[in-house]
């Protein structure tokens, strides 16, 4: 009984000794600032930080603080708000980076009671996941704001209301299931907007009535519609935006908005498989638009083509073209089950293309190859593997390419101990399908088999 008595008696004093050793190395009441010579204006903390509840940041004041106008976290803390210190240590602070190392679960305009002056704030990986009302209302000055990386579920109205000067907002890597026209309310000057990876299934009309936007990214979310007016109620009303990216959704629809897109530079719709309303009549009236993705996105061409349909094949030359005067440069339309064989005069609309993937459809043979450098005299570059191409016709074909100098790639699947790689190679005569050949081996197993039976 003694023995278990003393046992336990210096178990409990071990315990205890634990514990208070651990406090005292996680009561850094004060830390130092750290400022370097290469970076004289930052002030970056480097020390790991573990308050207590009920315990506050303090950092040891000295006059060379007052320059600073950078504050920054550079290892783990559990701050769960923005510490009201900094705003009387750094009276000249312009940028804040919390980014990964601090627990910031509440955002609220009382944070930045004194954040007239500060134009970055950079929260990214930490716990928020709400933007509550005008939570930013005090941060007048505020130029960018970087929220990616949270557990953001919602955004009150008008959160971001008050921030007219912010030019780059990040939500990428949340939560968000659902914007409106009111979620981006209050940001006249917004140059670029980043939504990627959320779970975003509805948008709003004039969700994005944001009259400077020029970037936006929406990839990878559950998107299934665009409405009509997505950019606002009026053509005139659209932004200037030169890059869209919605790709990997659900779109099924895409309505008109994206027409309505006069300074669109890059547009990419890949990997959503079922849209049924692209329209590249309206997409080759965009005077700018420069690269188009549409791989894996359940294009089709519309049927039929009357007014392009001119036979025999041999009067190629003399077939009318469409009159457009599209910049596209890159198309990409693989992995869309496309076979027919007219698909050059379906594209004519773009005469100058530079680069066109036709790869992984579902192609025997490509019509009026010798008019290429007619109808596309600035192509160099055709992917055409992954299709059922005929061997004759590629035969045919591998000579006129080469005199037209034109550079036609099959993606080659590499499969390696960590996964599958792709390797981009010239196409060859491996790359097709003789038809002729196959049909030869079956019937002269049919015919051998036949024999062994009578």
């Amino acid at each position: 009984m003694c023995i278990m008595s003393k046992t336990r008696s210096l178990f409990t004093w071990m315990v205890c000794l634990l514990v208070v050793t651990y406090q005292a190395q996680a009561l850094p009441q004060e830390v130092q600032c750290t400022i370097t010579v290469a970076e004289p204006t930052t002030c970056y903390i480097a020390t790991p930080i573990y308050l207590l509840p009920g315990y506050t940041l303090s950092i040891v004041n000295s006059s060379e603080l007052v320059n600073v106008t950078r504050f920054e976290l550079r290892a783990m803390t559990n701050l769960d708000h923005i510490p009201p210190i900094i705003w009387a240590v750094f009276p000249n602070l312009q940028e804040i980076v919390m980014a990964n190392y601090a627990s910031v679960a509440t955002l609220t305009a009382t944070d930045l009671l004194y954040a007239s002056n500060l134009k970055l704030l950079n929260l990214k990986g930490n716990k928020l996941t709400t933007i509550p009302y005008s939570a930013f209302a005090l941060a007048k000055s505020l130029e960018e704001l970087d929220l990616s990386g949270n557990l953001i579920a919602t955004i009150d109205s008008m959160a971001f209301n008050g921030l007219s000067n912010l030019k780059r907002l990040d939500l990428s890597f949340n939560r968000l299931a659902l914007i409106d026209a009111f979620t981006f309310y209050g940001l006249p000057n917004l140059l670029m907007l980043d939504l990627n990876h959320n779970k975003i299934k509805t948008i709003g009309d004039g969700t994005f009535n944001l009259p400077k936007l020029q970037i936006l990214n929406c990839n990878y979310n559950d998107v299934k519609l665009l409405p009509d007016h997505l950019f606002g109620l009026l053509p005139k009303q659209s932004p200037p935006l030169t890059y869209v990216d919605f790709g990997e959704n659900k779109l099924t629809h895409i309505g008109a908005s994206l027409y309505s897109l006069n300074e669109l530079k890059f547009l990419n719709l890949t990997s959503n498989k079922k849209i049924d309303d692209i329209n590249l009549e309206a997409l080759a009236q965009l005077p700018k638009l420069e690269i188009l993705l549409l791989t894996n996105s359940g294009f089709k061409f519309p049927t039929p083509i009357s007014a392009l349909t001119v036979t025999p094949p041999e009067a190629a030359a003399s077939i009318p073209m469409p009159t457009s005067n599209s910049p596209l440069r890159e198309l990409y339309i693989g992995k869309n089950k496309l076979a027919n064989p007219d698909v050059l005069r379906q594209l004519a609309y773009f005469r100058q293309l530079e680069v066109l993937s036709l790869e992984e459809n579902q192609f025997t043979i490509i019509e009026y190859i010798n008019s290429l450098p007619t109808w596309f005299p600035n192509l160099r570059t055709i992917y055409l593997g992954e299709n059922k191409l005929n061997c004759a016709w590629l035969n045919d074909s591998i000579p006129v390419f080469q005199a037209a100098n034109i550079q036609v790639y099959s993606i080659k699947k590499v499969k390696t101990w960590y996964g599958t790689s792709y390797q981009q190679k010239l196409i060859d005569m491996d790359d097709c399908v003789d038809l002729a050949k196959i049909f030869s081996t079956i019937l002269s197993w049919l015919n051998k088999f036949s024999v062994a039976a009578n």
